[in-house]
C-alpha cells in the first residue's frame, strides 16, 4: 500500500467520529459476507476443473492454490469474527462513551484494517492465479474436443 494512501487512511482513522467508525465497519462486515461467495465459488471452480489436469505442473500448481485458498479461508473466518467483536465494541462505545478507551478503539480499528487490506490484496493474487489456471485448463479441454470432433 502506498504511503500516501496509509497516512490519509491514519488521518482518517483518527479524526472520524464513531457513527462513521460504525458505518465502515457494517460495511466491512458487507464486504465480508461477499468474499464468502467468492471464496465458495473458487473452491467450487476448481474442484470442478481439477479432473482435467493433465499436466504435471498444473496439478502441482493447483494443489499450491488449495493450500492458499484454504488459508485464506481461516483468515477470513478470524477477520469475520474480529468484524463482529469490534461492531460489538462501537455499539458499546456509542451506547456508553466512557466504557472504552478510544485510543484503545482505534488502535483496534487500524489492526481491523490492516488485517483486512492484507487478506484482500492476498485473495486478488490467488483469485487471478486459479483464474489463469482454469483459463488454460478450459482451452486444453476445448482444443482436445476440437480434435476429437475432427
Amino acid at each position: 500500500m502506498k504511503a500516501s494512501v496509509i497516512g490519509i487512511k491514519s488521518t482518517y482513522l483518527h479524526s472520524a467520529s464513531w457513527d462513521e467508525l460504525y458505518t465502515i465497519t457494517k460495511y466491512w462486515q458487507s464486504e465480508h459476507d461477499f468474499y464468502n461467495y467468492e471464496i465458495t465459488f473458487l473452491k467450487k471452480l476448481i474442484d470442478k476443473y481439477f479432473i482435467w489436469m493433465t499436466k504435471k505442473e498444473n496439478i502441482a500448481q493447483v494443489r499450491k492454490l488449495v493450500v492458499q485458498l484454504s488459508t485464506l479461508e481461516h483468515e477470513h473466518k478470524d477477520i469475520g469474527i474480529a468484524i463482529l467483536k469490534h461492531l460489538n465494541h462501537i455499539t458499546v462505545y456509542l451506547e456508553n462513551a466512557f466504557s472504552h478507551d478510544e485510543q484503545l478503539f482505534r488502535f483496534e480499528h487500524s489492526v481491523l484494517l490492516q488485517r483486512k487490506d492484507e487478506f484482500t490484496n492476498e485473495f486478488r493474487k490467488v483469485k487471478k492465479e486459479v483464474f489463469e489456471i482454469s483459463e488454460e485448463v478450459l482451452d486444453h479441454k476445448k482444443l482436445q474436443l476440437l480434435l476429437e470432433k475432427n
